[in-house]
Parts: C-alpha cells; structure tokens; sequence
C-alpha cells in the first residue's frame, strides 16, 4: 500500500489437477505487520487516502518432457491484478 509492500511470496501450498479439470484455488495472505507503522504514517501525511495494489499468480511446475521443450520448468500466470483505494477520517479532520 503507498508504495510499501506489505505482503509478498509463496504460499507453499501445491496442488495436483488432473488434466482437462475444473478446480477452486485457496491462498491467504500473510502481512508483515512490522511495516504497518510506516504505512500508517504514509496514509496520514496523505490525508488519510492509500491505494493497494494485488497482484495474483500461478506457478505450474512443468513435467520434465514439457520444461525441456519449454527451457524452464516452472510457468507463472498472472491470474488476476487490481488497485483499489480507500479512505478514512481516523483524526476526524474531514466533514
């Protein structure tokens, strides 16, 4: 949020999907609360308004006949991004 990334990395969750099937994903997100205080901050000196930006990705480890074809063996797809921006009135100086 402000430009202070708050949450980052790997689930480390792995699933296995049968060919040609339709499943739900599940993640959580993790926040480094030891960086709030410093995002707090930002989000006051800018009258109480933040944006956060999520961006949302696959990993697929490769079968080995694939990654060689491929040169990697690992694919990442982005699923899913967005912004969205928020406001308070936390020091109660807004009408």
């Amino acid at each position: 949020m402000n430009a202070i990334a708050l949450a980052s990395g790997e689930s480390g969750t792995n699933y296995l999907f049968a060919p040609n099937s339709k499943n739900d994903v599940s993640t959580t997100v993790v926040l480094e609360t030891r960086l709030m205080d410093r995002w707090f901050v930002s989000h006051i000196r800018q009258g109480e308004k933040s944006t956060f930006n999520i961006q949302v990705s696959l990993v697929f480890e490769l079968p080995k006949d694939i990654a060689q074809q491929l040169g990697q063996d690992r694919l990442t797809v982005r699923v899913w991004e967005g912004s969205q921006g928020f406001e308070t009135d936390i020091l109660g100086s807004k009408k």
